[in-house]
């Protein structure tokens, strides 16, 4: 099975690109601890100027993964929490 989440860089961009498109790219545990390795590598590197976030498939996104607990407690770390 392809990852959820596919990362890749081009110029000063870093492009996340959502990759469920079976499951109308629907967030699943996979896709949000991708999500967050993607966060700290463009917040880690200075070259990259821009996160641009995109999907394959019809849909950008469903939401939460209601099949794999809909997220469970899952808490997104905001600016100057760390």
């Amino acid at each position: 099975e392809e990852p959820h989440l596919l990362v890749d860089t081009q110029d000063n961009i870093l492009i996340a690109t959502f990759n469920r498109p079976d499951k109308l790219n629907a967030m699943s545990a996979q896709m949000v601890d991708l999500i967050e390795q993607a966060v700290h590598r463009f917040r880690d590197t200075p070259e990259l100027r821009v996160m641009l976030f995109k999907s394959k498939g019809r849909y950008f996104s469903a939401g939460a993964d209601l099949r794999q607990g809909g997220g469970g407690e899952r808490t997104w770390p905001t600016k100057g929490s760390e």
